[in-house]
């Protein structure tokens, strides 16, 4: 059975053999060292509180093994270092654990600010390999955050091509505004119902912040607490398939944003629906509250398609498909 660990000073920069039980140094299997390196890869990911307990010997393979989320993840001693004697903490990983947070998260965030500002554009690759050996990280974090962005609909998979940003329709954008009008008829509602007085306030700080970002012209401030501002409505409903569906469809209009010409405009307005929807939630009027959530949606239609046009870029039978 493995033997528990002593001290966690010997854990972090002991050596292959050093203060280890007697039979630590036979030889692992190839099949065994495979699966504990693969179970590492895991650990370093995991967040510094969880790396902490449960800690165990392996006597065959000279590891120190942590029984968490009901697999092995494990830390071996070589001068200190893991995985081979390799350096294991490059900044993005350092980041990760700073700030609490899985490695894929954070991958899909860059990858995400990537796509949404323009960055990588419609029909760009995602390489595996390059952004591996650009965030030093392996390519299996960089392979599930790009899984993730193809079920939100940012990236597609293409036959000889791999996975490549999505190129998005305006009529698939008009649509899907009709449909986040209607759901957010429901959200409005059930968030009416359900929001705390704490929630509320957190909304009211969010309004006035929005405010300062207009005044100051502050665009990506804005929209960053625009998103927080109607995150927390959907979240404080309870209605898990109403916050990623609207979650989608919000990315699906700013991934057609970035791809296209047309300026962005109306933002007084867009935040005085804001606090009419907030009044409406300190109202508890479920109704009211509602119907300005779906309002506020199909303004922003109005305006997404007044400002393609002042752009020249709407086409002439839009009319067909809006």
């Amino acid at each position: 059975m493995p033997q528990p660990i002593r001290s966690l000073p010997e854990r972090i920069s002991g050596r292959a053999g050093t203060g280890a039980p007697r039979g630590a140094l036979r030889k692992p299997s190839p099949g065994r060292e495979a699966r504990h390196r693969l179970a590492f890869r895991r650990w370093r990911n995991l967040p510094e509180a969880y790396r902490k307990n449960n800690l165990r010997f392996c006597k065959v393979c000279n590891h120190y093994i942590n029984y968490v989320n009901t697999y092995y993840i494990v830390l071996t001693l070589l001068g200190g270092k893991a995985n081979g004697g390799r350096p294991v903490t490059p900044d993005l990983r350092q980041e990760a654990t700073r700030e609490d947070r899985p490695l894929v998260d954070l991958l899909l965030q860059r990858l995400e600010h990537l796509i949404l500002e323009g960055n990588l554009k419609a029909g760009d690759r995602l390489k595996e390999k390059s952004l591996a050996a650009q965030w030093d990280v392996s390519r299996g974090p960089i392979r599930e955050a790009c899984r993730i962005l193809q079920e939100a609909g940012l990236v597609e998979v293409v036959p000889n091509r791999g996975v490549i940003v999505r190129r998005v329709k305006l009529q698939d954008v008009l649509h899907e505004y009709d449909v986040r009008a209607a759901l957010w008829r429901l959200g409005g509602r059930e968030a009416a119902r359900n929001l705390s007085h704490r929630q509320m306030d957190g909304l009211d700080r969010l309004i006035a912040k929005m405010n300062a970002a207009i005044g100051d012209n502050d665009i990506d401030a804005y929209f960053r607490l625009n998103t927080q501002f109607h995150d927390a409505i959907a979240s404080a409903t309870g209605n898990l398939p109403f916050i990623v569906l609207q979650r989608r469809l919000v990315l699906q209009s700013r991934l057609f944003r970035s791809q296209s010409p047309a300026t962005e405009t109306g933002f007084p307005e867009r935040n005085d629906d804001h606090r009419l929807m907030l009044e409406a939630f300190r109202k508890g009027d479920a109704e009211t509250a509602g119907a300005l959530s779906e309002e506020h949606v199909l303004r922003g239609k109005a305006r997404f398609i007044a400002s393609l046009e002042k752009a020249g870029a709407l086409p002439a039978n839009h009319d067909s498909f809006s």
